[in-house]
């Protein structure tokens, strides 16, 4: 069996990433659609950019919100997501 590559791992802030019209600490109305999409648009984009090998994520309020990320990076397939089972928003969590 050949060597293994160099295992790469990285840290990133979702900055609250929430779906759109969740409540955010004492925002009741949260993020709008238009400010959700360009969310999950930057943040494709640097998934796609960094390749890391593992991920760990702060600053998640719905792990829908990080499958919306990976889905239009268009690597979903290569990564296995993990955030805490049945956890409904009311509270960030970190994911990977």
């Amino acid at each position: 069996m050949p060597a293994a590559k160099k295992l790469s791992f990285v840290s990133c802030n979702l900055y609250n990433i929430n779906l759109p019209g969740h409540a955010i600490y004492n925002d009741t109305d949260g993020w709008s659609q238009e400010a959700y999409d360009k969310k999950v648009e930057w943040m494709s984009a640097m998934v796609r950019k960094v390749k890391g090998d593992v991920w760990g994520f702060q600053e998640l309020w719905h792990g829908q919100a990080l499958a919306d990320v990976f889905n239009q990076s268009g690597l979903a397939a290569d990564y296995s997501l993990l955030s805490p089972p049945n956890h409904q928003g009311g509270m960030i969590v970190c994911a990977g």
